[in-house]
């Protein structure tokens, strides 16, 4: 939270957007994201930041003595809902739009942010989303391009693994993160032993357990939404499966640390924490595996990656200023 009401003040008041704001009494900030459906996790926990960001940056005095106004738009973790939404705020002339965090929802709507000229800070990481030359969205997370090897060096050069497990959940994240996991096992000789895809919103994880038994890999790696996360955790811990588990690298190891599995679970995710959160994950570390601590792996996987808030080409005029400023030092 910090972060973000740093990265959205200084980049308000520096753009050179700030002209056409000065005319107004407040800045208006909408939020776009998931409310309600399988990104509902997600979703309410980006609300509360924002909410806390906006709060803190208004109670200071706002942008150059201008309220930050904003409102909460569920897209219903639909991507038809979420291109609705999205235009709507876009008529209303917005300084920025926040949100959404599901990949297949970000790809159908961030043309209009783009034809707009509006910057677009969205939480989804699906590797084409800033590879597709669009110079208006911004990152809050890793592109699976950037968070895949280092999951895949610490399984090879840390853990000496042969043959690993992959369980992925079957939409637009899930398919991009697959697909880039396994060129990665690929490229280090690493057997992917099962290959399991489940669906969006699974509530029956029981056969994907007993699949991921069969394949007695080294190592499964889990790539599946967060209430589709805790679901499988409960099963795997049901049918007692003892195969190191390593998760998706956003950083779920908060909740997923919580919840009755094995330790493993939290280890992956903290290898690949961005910088700015390694402080957080670190507490979390000291009651988890000892493998997860902030001077083991985490340190060394997160020492050359980029910036948590990212777009990957070089934005023309106000984007450009403001991708520079959005940076989190």
């Amino acid at each position: 939270m910090r972060h973000l009401a740093g990265a959205l003040g200084i980049a308000f008041a520096a753009s050179s957007w700030i002209g056409a704001a000065s005319a107004q009494s407040t800045v208006y900030v909408p939020d776009v994201i998931e409310l309600s459906g399988p990104g509902a996790v997600s979703g309410t926990n980006w609300r509360d930041g924002v909410a806390l960001a906006v709060d803190e940056i208004n109670n200071a005095g706002g942008i150059l003595g201008r309220k930050i106004q904003t409102e909460h738009l569920d897209t219903q973790s639909n991507p038809g809902i979420s291109r609705a939404q999205v235009q709507k705020v876009l008529d209303k002339e917005p300084y920025v739009v926040l949100g959404p965090i599901y990949s297949g929802s970000v790809k159908v709507n961030m043309a209009l942010t783009q034809a707009a000229e509006i910057p677009q800070i969205v939480g989804a990481e699906a590797a084409d989303i800033t590879t597709q030359g669009n110079p208006w969205v911004f990152r809050t997370a890793f592109g699976q391009q950037f968070s895949m090897p280092k999951i895949a060096n610490y399984l090879h050069d840390k853990l000496k693994v042969k043959t690993v497990a992959v369980l992925w959940v079957n939409n637009d994240f899930g398919k991009g993160g697959h697909d880039n996991f396994v060129k990665e096992m690929k490229a280090r000789n690493i057997e992917v032993a099962a290959d399991i895809s489940t669906e969006q919103g699974q509530v029956d994880f029981g056969s994907d357990v007993i699949k991921l038994k069969g394949a007695k890999a080294d190592a499964a790696f889990v790539y599946t939404n967060e209430e589709e996360s805790a679901r499988f955790l409960i099963e795997a811990k049901r049918q007692g499966l003892t195969t190191p588990l390593f998760a998706r690298p956003r950083c779920s190891a908060r909740r997923w640390s919580s919840s009755p599995a094995p330790p493993q679970m939290a280890c992956a995710a903290m290898s690949a924490c961005p910088p700015m959160r390694r402080c957080r994950r670190s507490r979390i570390s000291r009651r988890s595996s000892a493998r997860a601590t902030s001077t083991g792996p985490t340190t060394t996987a997160s020492r050359d990656t980029p910036r948590s808030i990212s777009s990957n080409t070089s934005p023309k005029r106000s984007a450009s200023s403001t991708a520079r400023l959005l940076v989190p030092r």
